[in-house]
């Protein structure tokens, strides 16, 4: 499982629920604010 993070609450609520569980999942972080996750992938 790949996890697809950025600065907002949804992502944020997704971490905080993996630190207290204890789960270490890989992350990318996407910066929606200048429009990355609107960008076609390679």
């Amino acid at each position: 499982m790949l996890i697809y993070d950025a600065h907002s609450p949804a992502p944020r609520c997704l971490r905080m629920f993996l630190l207290e569980k204890q789960l270490q999942v890989p992350a990318v972080t996407v910066d929606v604010m200048t429009g990355e996750n609107r960008q076609r992938p390679i």
